[in-house]
């Protein structure tokens, strides 16, 4: 029991964080539209996992965070060719 007690707080601790990082509840990601930019995303979330550039020179950029262990977490932020948030997603899988 000594064991697992510390695990459990761990997995807990773990799995309330990852599910509140990307909350849609705690930020009004609409009012962010047009003035939120990429490094302001990068400043807050780190480096995104992977961006899609497109001919306009905006970009879609995903970031991460694991939720409960089976299921994974997917951030989508698409900013316009100044760097200007367009829109959020969310993918989970």
């Amino acid at each position: 029991m000594r064991r697992i007690f510390p695990c459990l707080v761990l997995v807990a601790a773990l799995s309330v964080s990852g599910c509140g990082w990307f909350s849609s509840n705690e930020i009004d990601w609409q009012s962010r539209v047009g003035s939120y930019t990429y490094e302001d995303a990068v400043k807050d979330y780190g480096e995104p996992l992977a961006c899609q550039e497109f001919s306009d020179g905006g970009q879609s950029c995903t970031w991460s965070a694991s939720g409960v262990i089976t299921r994974e977490r997917n951030m989508v932020l698409t900013f316009d060719g100044y760097g200007y948030l367009e829109s959020k997603d969310m993918m989970s899988f």
